[in-house]
């Protein structure tokens, strides 16, 4: 499904930001425009740890902190396609509770 969604989307314009309870629509290089929603994040106010739904794909990004752990990194033998972030286990609880329920 990752390499879907990226091929289908392409990346993410460094231009675009995003707000706490805002709808964005990013334009990303070689595809169409695509709309965000955020769905859940873990302040009121600038970038934080954020889950957002990609309208249309049943799929999520997540924003949250870059891991740099060579150690961690590999051990998660990530691909030179993917990349990982750390966010609190509480905001994936908060999107489950408010979205899954």
């Amino acid at each position: 499904m990752p390499n879907f969604l990226f091929s289908q989307l392409g990346h993410l314009d460094p231009s675009v930001t995003a707000s706490p309870g805002s709808n964005k629509t990013p334009t990303y290089a070689g595809g169409q425009p695509v709309k965000l929603n955020q769905l859940a994040s873990e302040c009121d106010e600038g970038p934080c740890p954020t889950v957002w739904a990609v309208e249309g794909t049943g799929s999520v990004l997540v924003q949250g902190f870059k891991v740099d752990d060579e150690e961690a990194l590999t051990t998660m033998q990530l691909p030179n396609n993917e990349t990982a972030v750390l966010i609190p286990m509480s905001l994936i609880l908060k999107v489950a509770r408010e979205h899954l329920a």
